[in-house]
């Protein structure tokens, strides 16, 4: 009897431990974009889910219009976002009107600092999506 609850408390263990790795994610989503002037002003919704405070942190991204083609890079200071916790942040892509902008392709973090240098965490836990018709991701054919 002593074996088999061993064994159930190790699986019950290994399976909280997956659920968690799961739920591990930095999430970035576009939510909004609007030209002005000469700039696309996008808001973008961050949620630290990485169960760690980051208190810097950078994110480029590529514009792109409907033939893929290059319309500027653009590197998104996100400051600090707290474990648990979701930002709205404001940008400007400077010189790169929304309607010249398909879609932004997520290069990954630049950096990522907590009380230590998580880049590799954030750059595996980056999980990008749009809610509106600028697309956000990372794949290649858009």
């Amino acid at each position: 009897m002593r074996l088999w609850g061993l064994l159930l408390a190790g699986a019950l263990a290994a399976e909280s431990t997956a659920a968690m790795a799961q739920n591990t994610s930095f999430e970035l989503q576009l939510v909004d974009a609007k030209t002005q002037g000469a700039d696309c002003s996008i808001v973008i919704r961050v949620k630290n889910l990485l169960g760690i405070d980051i208190t810097e942190a950078h994110y480029e991204v590529q514009g792109l219009d409907d033939k893929d083609l290059y319309k500027g890079s653009f590197n998104l200071s996100l400051g600090e976002i707290k474990k648990n916790k979701e930002r709205f942040l404001h940008f400007v892509l400077a010189n790169a009107p929304c309607d010249g902008i398909a879609r932004l392709h997520a290069n990954g973090f630049t950096s990522c600092k907590g009380d230590k240098d998580y880049l590799d965490l954030c750059n595996n836990s980056a999980k990008v999506s749009s809610t509106i018709k600028i697309a956000f991701n990372d794949d290649a054919t858009g």
